[in-house]
């Protein structure tokens, strides 16, 4: 069974005219597999929530999901990285009403999912965020994941890549 991925990523600057946006020069495809993680490496690094995420076309003009490696201009960037990583994970990760059922899925009480949400927001949750992040961008690329054909088709025609609180 294929899940579907409302096109949720960061909309890409830019675009002055209806295309299917190329990678950006700086553009990076998650490691094809998680890689070990040193917390204690991570956490003296400026930034923890990872590159911005981004939409761009592959050859076929379907989208591929992957980074910028562009450090966040300050704190409040690096937060907003952090919020738009958790948004993600609870989307895609957490079942929040009861009786929900969603692949992948952990059940969480509203309690536990503040306490999630604290988690993500710190220097070593953003980091675990951002793992989580980097799987589902892996699922995605793989068609694990499916963009919905209708929202890709309009940005694609009008240029315009749609916001994840949009869709």
């Amino acid at each position: 069974m294929r899940l579907t991925l409302i096109v949720w990523i960061t909309c890409l600057p830019g675009l002055a005219e209806a295309a299917c946006p190329p990678p950006p020069a700086d553009f990076s495809l998650p490691p094809p597999r998680r890689v070990q993680v040193d917390l204690a490496r991570e956490l003296v690094q400026p930034w923890q929530a990872g590159g911005e995420v981004v939409l761009a076309c592959r050859p076929d003009l379907w989208p591929q999901a992957g980074r910028r490696a562009i450090p966040p201009r300050d704190r409040k960037q690096e937060m907003s990285r952090r919020r738009e990583a958790w948004a993600l994970v609870r989307r895609f990760n957490l079942a929040r009403n009861p009786g929900e059922v969603v692949p992948r899925s952990l059940p969480v009480t509203p309690a536990q999912e503040a306490l999630l949400q604290r988690f993500a927001m710190s220097d070593a949750g953003a980091v675990w965020m951002r793992e989580i992040v980097d799987d589902t961008l892996r699922m995605f690329n793989r068609g694990d994941l499916e963009a919905r054909r209708e929202v890709w088709s309009r940005a694609i025609r009008t240029g315009r890549m749609p916001h994840s609180t949009h869709c």
